[in-house]
């Protein structure tokens, strides 16, 4: 979904890497650099890098090459991506991992400048005994499986796929499960199942999350808190449900249960024995926390990630349309500071979003022909008892 490669596959390594990120997953602008993430260098350097379950590549980011005196290389290959910027050949380094090669090189998305630089991919790790702690952000290696998990909830990895991929029941026969850890979401349902879901909690407010394709296509979902639900039999508490992302829904071909990102996997236990194809999850009983999420309840968004007017998207219900803000205004400025350019500026977009419950933001919308300020006061939405 994210690339799209338009010359023949080459021989090379680099060609080949190149055709795997046809399945790269979106990024959200809205992460706040929720990730699991690992010591590592580059080059002998040491890096920031996290491990994405839900990308079958490794890249390096931009700023990284420049700050490790890499050499960037212009590929032959075309590849639709305003993120994509070239290639590296260098040397990664990990606790148990050591990868040499040439990857592609990003300049990501988003409202906010990349703090990561670079990522390791599904396959990377998907052959070890991998144990996934979201509460800490964090995964590491184990020599053997522990015994005492083979008594949790047992689901099969999907054997020929290159993301984390889990067979689970379902109540049409069976479908799949997207572990993402590169996204700081929660469950995702799938369209029906969402709806279902939103019409028996009509009380329970909603906010919203998005963020832009690595091929620059905008995705805006809602999402809401659950103090239960049913998934993959499992019952978790006390987590973050929201409408699935349209790359799972294209990548699992209308056969998805559902997604767990990052909100989801801090309510779960979860162990990867890959020798043997297996997955073992245990729900956490322990009392669920309030995630760091969309207080606004809307976001202003350009047509694509290089820049551009920013039209609002609104949840109902939610502190932005309480407050008079309406789809498709145009934001003009945050407490009168203009956000025209906001990668210039990413801490006003960050407080827009994420201050504290009770912060207040004067905003001056453009609406048609008209241009109107309005005061919104940000609140909790996924926290524990909100109604």
């Amino acid at each position: 979904m994210a690339f799209a490669v338009e010359t023949p596959p080459l021989a090379s390594a680099f060609g080949q890497f190149v055709a795997l990120l046809l399945w790269t997953p979106p990024l959200s602008v809205l992460a706040q650099d929720q990730r699991l993430w690992m010591d590592a260098q580059i080059n002998g350097k040491a890096a920031h890098l996290y491990l994405d379950t839900g990308s079958e590549n490794v890249w390096v980011s931009r700023p990284a090459v420049d700050r490790f005196g890499l050499k960037l290389r212009p590929s032959k290959q075309t590849v639709r991506s305003p993120a994509y910027q070239g290639h590296v050949t260098c040397t990664v380094v990990s606790p148990g991992l050591t990868l040499k090669g040439t990857f592609p090189v990003y300049d990501l998305p988003g409202s906010q400048p990349a703090r990561e630089d670079g990522m390791i991919g599904w396959p990377e790790v998907r052959d070890r005994v991998v144990v996934i702690d979201a509460e800490k952000e964090s995964f590491s290696f184990l020599p053997a499986l522990p015994a005492e998990v083979t008594r949790w909830t047992k689901l099969q990895l999907e054997p020929h796929w290159k993301i984390f991929t889990m067979q689970a029941p379902s109540p049409l026969g069976g479908g799949v499960v997207i572990v993402d850890t590169g996204s700081s979401t929660g469950v995702g349902l799938p369209p029906g199942i969402w709806n279902e879901w939103k019409c028996s909690h009509p009380k329970q407010p909603l906010t919203l999350t998005a963020g832009f394709t690595m091929d620059s296509r905008l995705m805006v979902r809602e999402q809401a808190w659950a103090e239960t639900v049913s998934f993959a039999g499992l019952e978790l508490s006390g987590v973050v449900v929201e409408q699935a992302d349209q790359w799972s829904l294209k990548r699992a071909n209308n056969n998805l249960v559902g997604t767990l990102g990052l909100a989801a996997l801090k309510r779960l236990d979860l162990v990867v024995d890959g020798k043997h194809g297996t997955v073992y999850l245990r729900p956490k009983t322990n009392a669920p926390t309030a995630v760091n999420h969309n207080r606004l309840g809307a976001v202003f968004l350009p047509v694509n990630p290089t820049g551009g007017e920013r039209h609002a998207h609104v949840a109902t219900l939610s502190p932005a349309a309480e407050a008079g803000v309406c789809n498709g205004d145009v934001l003009l400025t945050v407490d009168g500071n203009d956000v025209a350019n906001n990668r210039e500026h990413p801490e006003t977009e960050s407080g827009l979003y994420f201050a504290p419950a009770g912060t207040k933001h004067t905003l001056t919308v453009r609406r048609q022909q008209a241009t109107n300020s309005m005061t919104v006061e940000l609140r909790d939405t996924l926290s524990p008892k909100v109604h």
